[in-house]
């Protein structure tokens, strides 16, 4: 999808957002939980464009307060306050979800609250749609790399310009995301494009985000790697672990080992989470969506699934070896 073919679907959504601003005072972000750079950089981003189309101000506040080790790391390079609560309030609020559909995701122990908050809420997002969910109203768009460049093309359709730190931000977001750009589309291109400024670069933003892994990662790459299970399709190989944490990282270091797919499963303290990868060749030769194996398998845990073609994740509280079994045989029948 072109950024031309975006602007009504985005112009909809944008004259349904700013009636529904014009009687909010109160705004509650949500994402998912331990925020990386996007899901930060989105939610910055969305703060500066809203601030730059309204003249009055609203409250900003962001929930889970847990957000990632290189989130924080751009949190404070940029010097952007951003004010986490432990709790939701009581309080009338508008509540908006970004760089994830499902609410439920963070709000697991209160199911009336979540049902709730997910009716209620207006979603921007890049995944893949959930179509089992509801929401007030939304603007989802999985052709993009990342939740930052849906929120650059806002800027663009109103003919604003980001300013510091909320370039930044975006920019922070679509480069991680788009893994430097490995990934990137046209439009994540033209959308760098837009945000570069003239008092920074491509390199510092690469520093920004420049983050070495610490022992307690580098542990859980390794566990994995001496835990993995091989299974052969042809000349696919699947490669399938368990770590306790990081189940991320040890699915892109298996990648790197040699696998052509990744899948490691993280049972902690009654929560399962099974990440999942595939490298760019084995996307291209089978055509193997990894989003919808996830939402595939999330009954199977009690939980939700999504995510991208190359890299998505299910997480849920049920039997997580009965989960990536399932996920095993799924993929089998795909490349059968």
């Amino acid at each position: 999808m072109s950024m031309l073919s975006r602007g009504p679907q985005i112009d909809e959504f944008l004259k349904d957002l700013f009636l529904v601003l014009e009687n909010t005072c109160d705004i509650v972000f949500f994402s998912h939980e331990n925020m990386d750079p996007d899901a930060i950089g989105s939610i910055i981003g969305m703060i500066g464009f809203l601030e730059a189309s309204f003249a009055s101000k609203f409250n900003y506040l962001v929930f889970p307060p847990r957000i990632s080790k290189l989130s924080r790391k751009v949190i404070d390079a940029l010097q952007f306050n951003i004010s986490t609560i432990e709790t939701i309030p009581s309080t009338d609020f508008l509540p908006i979800l970004v760089d994830s559909q499902n609410i439920s995701n963070v709000i697991k122990n209160d199911e009336i609250l979540s049902k709730s908050l997910q009716e209620r809420s207006i979603i921007i997002d890049h995944h893949f749609a959930e179509s089992s969910l509801t929401y007030r109203f939304g603007y989802i768009d999985s052709t993009s790399q990342s939740a930052c460049e849906i929120i650059q093309s806002f800027f663009q359709a109103r003919a604003i310009e980001p300013v510091e730190p909320f370039n930044r931000a975006l920019l922070a977001g679509i480069l991680y995301d788009s893994g430097f750009l490995k990934y990137a589309q046209n439009s994540t291109v033209h959308a760098v494009d837009q945000l570069l400024g003239t008092d920074f670069t491509l390199n510092d933003i690469r520093q920004m985000l420049n983050d070495s892994m610490d022992l307690s990662e580098r542990i859980a790459r390794l566990k994995a790697g001496i835990r993995c299970n091989l299974t052969k399709i042809g000349e696919t190989v699947i490669a399938t672990s368990e770590v306790s944490t990081f189940e991320a990282s040890a699915c892109r270091g298996l990648i790197g080992l040699g696998a052509d797919i990744a899948m490691v499963l993280a049972q902690n303290k009654g929560e399962v989470r099974i990440s999942a990868r595939q490298t760019d060749d084995c996307h291209v030769q089978h055509g193997l969506n990894l989003a919808v194996i996830m939402q595939a398998i999330a009954p199977v845990i009690g939980g939700s699934g999504g995510g991208h073609e190359l890299a998505a994740a299910a997480n849920g509280t049920k039997d997580g070896a009965e989960g990536l079994k399932k996920a095993i045989k799924l993929i089998e029948q795909e490349l059968g």
